[in-house]
């Protein structure tokens, strides 16, 4: 499978910023201005797992806590040129489960979840974005896609979708479509339009070599940027907030 392209963002003043048509090498991030419309906005990005929680294993040893982080710090840049606040839930390799309340809760995970949610209370961002992992037990399944809860906020559906063609336009083959998906704790009790973005499976060997390779980690990046870039200035109001 050849390297990812990348798509650039072309941006005018005071109008909608459109995708490109031309394709950049997968090691050349474009510069990223800052753009009217964005700069009022507030994305929580949410790296899976971190600390005791390692996330899924690919079978060459690829973590999943440290391949979101990496590539959510990644986004964090291109999303903070582009002048919007970006709060994240962790920034290094971490978990955010309280003792107390895994006791009383009985689990350690659920107290993690229940933190994740108080930040996204507190932060009150315009989006709620997760980064993950996916892992099957057959390793032929491969690509990159993103979920929503379609009893959620109404706009997650439009974010998932924005976020899912941005990936397909920005990894060769990709052709996954965004995911209502129920029964996913976050999704379920956001408030605010919120996606889980699954960023490829360990378990498909060739794309677990990628998922460990700088580029394409700088891809998948951008890809969700642009995605997110086009959801925000296709609409008006602010949607969290």
């Amino acid at each position: 499978m050849p390297r990812p392209r990348l798509t650039p963002l072309l941006v005018a003043v005071g109008s909608l910023a459109l995708l490109g048509r031309a394709l950049l090498p997968a090691d050349a991030v474009p510069a990223v201005p800052a753009i009217a419309g964005m700069s009022d906005r507030v994305v929580l990005l949410d790296p899976g797992h971190g600390g005791y929680d390692p996330g899924v294993i690919g079978p060459g040893g690829e973590v999943e806590k440290e391949i979101v982080l990496d590539i959510a710090l990644r986004l964090r840049e291109l999303l903070a040129a582009a002048g919007v606040q970006v709060v994240m839930t962790r920034e290094t390799d971490r978990h955010l489960m309280d003792p107390e309340e895994a006791a009383r809760l009985g689990s350690r995970k659920r107290s993690d979840m229940e933190a994740r949610l108080r930040l996204a209370g507190e932060a009150r961002p315009d989006v709620f974005v997760s980064l993950h992992v996916n892992s099957y037990p057959a390793p032929r399944w491969w690509g990159p896609q993103t979920f929503f809860n379609r009893e959620g906020h109404p706009d997650g559906e439009r974010l998932a979708g924005s976020i899912q063609d941005s990936l397909n336009r920005t990894v060769p083959g990709a052709d996954r479509r965004a995911n209502p998906r129920n029964q996913l704790f976050l999704l379920e009790n956001l408030d605010m339009p919120a996606v889980i973005v699954e960023l490829g499976f360990v378990s498909h060997p060739a794309e677990a070599r990628r998922l460990m390779d700088a580029s394409h980690r700088d891809a998948l990046a951008w890809a969700i940027f642009s995605g997110l870039a086009g959801y925000f200035l296709a609409a008006t109001p602010l949607s969290g907030r």
